[in-house]
């Protein structure tokens, strides 16, 4: 489900009462990551937020656990990093 709500997770007992519903809780991982992905969004001028701008978020910090696994793995992260806004440039397209 996307949109408004997609989030929103009934708890046994609001289930059964319309209109109550409980927040789903992101992990302060999670959170950064968004934030992160907000922050490039807003830096590149764009309206909304994309998988490229999550990628990009998650490159921003080379010390946090995805850049560190990435460049683990063998990724040239400034390489990655380009290809993102590359690909973000061609989407808006």
């Amino acid at each position: 489900m996307f949109g408004p709500g997609a989030l929103d997770v009934p708890t046994l007992g609001e289930a059964r009462r319309p209109g109550r519903v409980r927040r789903a809780r992101f992990t302060p991982d999670a959170k950064k990551s968004l934030e992160l992905a907000l922050r490039e969004a807003v830096r590149l001028h764009d309206r909304q937020i994309t998988s490229a701008h999550l990628l990009l978020g998650l490159l921003r910090d080379p010390s946090s656990p995805a850049a560190r696994t990435l460049a683990a793995a063998g990724a040239d992260l400034g390489a990655l990093r380009a290809s993102a806004e590359s690909s973000r440039r061609t989407d808006a397209a």
